[in-house]
Formats: C-alpha cells, structure tokens, sequence
C-alpha cells in the first residue's frame, strides 16, 4: 500500500511510545502464553516488546534492507496505483522510506513466518518486495506467491524478492482477477497468508473467504492496517467473530489470526496500545 511521508512522524512517535510501554507489553505477552496463546508468536512478540533478536536473525534482516538501501539510493519514479485507485508518480526513495513495512514490523513479518514455519505464503499487495522479501526469508519457505496490481511495482518486486527466494514469483493483476489462479498453484495448504491491500471493508472479507478452502490447519493469516480507517476497523471486527479462527490478536499494525477450521470459535486478545497503536483509528 502507498504510504505518506507523514508516516514517518507518526512511526518516530511509536517507536518512543513503545520503549516506555515494552515491559508491559512484554509482561501481557507471556500471560497470554500461559494462557494458551500459541507459541508460534513468541519470537515475534518477543522481538516487538524485548528487542530479542538472534545473529542469524540479524543477518537476515540486514540482507533484505540491503534491497531497501539500493532502492533508496536510485533516482528512479515508478507510476503506482495509490488506494483511492488514481494513478500516481513516486520516487524510489519515496517508496523505500514510505511506502513499504519498516524494518522492525518487516523483521515481525519474517519472526511470524519463522515461528509458524510457514512453507507456503501469498501475499496481496506486493509494492517494491520489502515485506514479500522479509516473508520469503523465512527458513521453511517453499513456495511463496505474490500479487500486485502496478506493472511496475510487480517487476521490482519479482526481483526482490527471487533475490531471497529464487523459486518465489510475483503476479502481476488486480486480485479479483488472479487470486482464484494463483490460489490453484500451489501444491500445498497456505501456512501463511498476508493481506496488504485495497483496504476497505468488503474486499478484505472478500480475499479472506476466497482462500478459505486453501489454508492449512494452524495457518497464520495477517491483515495489514486494521487501524487504518473505520471501514478496516469493521472488518477486523466481523473477522475477529469468524468461526474457524482459534485465535485473533490485534497488535496495532497487523491483525493476526490463526486458523483452526471447523467450528472453532475464536479467543480475541489485543495488544495494540504496547505496541504504540493509539494515534491511529479507534472506535468511538
């Protein structure tokens, strides 16, 4: 998704908001885990609250902002499609430092990815390849799928991302109109699927219940931007009662939802405000 640059005020915000909050989050975190919260989550939550990241983590985090900092660096302008679907013109640097996930919630993305063992992924919403890159480093990742509807967008992020993974590929199309075969091509049940795009109430529904019948028993299923604007905070909601899901975790950013199938009912947690998610919307 197409970001503004006022995005980065916002995040210099949360990234202190989060330093005096971590030890709460930190301690909400571990409840939940003995509460039963799977833990699957636990490098993540505790990278988000505790900043725990391992060498070998490190190394792939660095390899993947390596892209970022090329891309940085380029003069190059790309024609996007922004989320209100005009057509506009953006700088790389603009879309290294603006557009695309940070590096602390592309570095959640990979712990997720690492923690579920997700060897299957799709993605919506490619944008450059920041977070397909950070989801395709996964170490367990075999297949990994994108799709992206600016022409442009969808060839960098191809190379970015076959960068990390050389089997991984990018669809280029608006989603309504690929989805349905790109969900067909792959030979396993979906470990991971991450929705980034066309944020509004009734397209986020739509893509969740198309891939219903390809995710895997204890899949990870993430939404991007469930604060973004009260459309997407009404959709969260109607997903966080959805039957299947085991669990529904709102951490500011990202809605994160495991999927058990059947007539599993959800437990709901949030740990939005740790997280420094409290500029954004919130019901009234």
């Amino acid at each position: 998704m197409i970001r503004t640059q006022s995005s980065a005020v916002i995040n210099f915000a949360r990234r202190a908001f989060i330093r005096g909050m971590a030890p709460m989050g930190a301690a909400r975190a571990r409840q939940l885990f003995r509460e039963g919260l799977p833990e699957n989550f636990r490098p993540a939550f505790e990278f988000l609250f505790e900043q725990k990241l391992s060498a070998q983590d490190v190394r792939v985090v660095e390899r993947v902002e390596v892209l970022r900092t090329a891309l940085a660096q380029g003069n190059k302008s790309f024609r996007v499609i922004g989320s209100d679907g005009n057509l506009l013109t953006r700088t790389s640097q603009f879309i290294a430092q603006y557009s695309s996930v940070t590096r602390g919630w592309g570095t959640f993305l990979y712990l997720c990815a690492k923690g579920f063992k997700a060897t299957t992924i799709l993605e919506l919403g490619s944008c450059v390849g920041i977070s397909g890159s950070y989801l395709a480093s996964a170490p367990h990742c075999r297949e990994f799928l994108s799709i992206e509807r600016s022409p442009e967008l969808a060839a960098l992020a191809r190379t970015h991302i076959q960068h990390i993974c050389r089997d991984a590929d990018v669809v280029n199309g608006t989603i309504d109109d690929v989805l349905p075969q790109v969900l067909a091509q792959f030979t396993q049940p979906i470990d991971l699927y991450y929705v980034d795009a066309n944020h509004h109430y009734e397209p986020t529904l739509r893509y969740f219940e198309k891939a219903i019948p390809f995710l895997g028993q204890g899949a990870l299923v993430v939404f991007d931007d469930i604060h973004w604007s009260k459309p997407m905070w009404n959709a969260w909601q109607q997903l966080c009662a959805h039957q299947g899901f085991s669990h529904t975790i709102d951490i500011g950013r990202f809605g994160l939802c495991v999927w058990q199938g059947g007539h599993a009912q959800p437990r709901r947690h949030t740990l939005a405000r740790y997280a420094g998610w409290v500029w954004s919307y919130v019901p009234r």
